[in-house]
């Protein structure tokens, strides 16, 4: 893992894999709602994981290498 700035960007547990170049959830689930930045997801034959916290919009979705450290969120069941 390499270091980036943990601070600023937060895994949401959505990757893709560099055959199919398709984000799914961790769970293996495909998405039923994406919320993309511009010129996102990026084109690229890498593993890339999906993040929040791009420095231009916060909430919006952008990919990010999955060689870097992220702060991170878990899904909980309801109660």
């Amino acid at each position: 893992m390499l270091d980036a700035d943990v601070d600023l960007f937060t895994w949401i547990g959505g990757f893709s894999i560099r055959q199919n170049q398709q984000f799914v959830w961790s769970d293996g689930t495909a998405f039923d709602f994406k919320y993309w930045m511009p010129d996102q997801p990026a084109n690229t034959k890498r593993d890339y994981c999906l993040i929040i916290g791009d420095l231009n919009d916060f909430i919006k979705w952008s990919s990010f290498s999955c060689q870097y450290r992220a702060r991170f969120v878990c899904k909980k069941a309801a109660q």
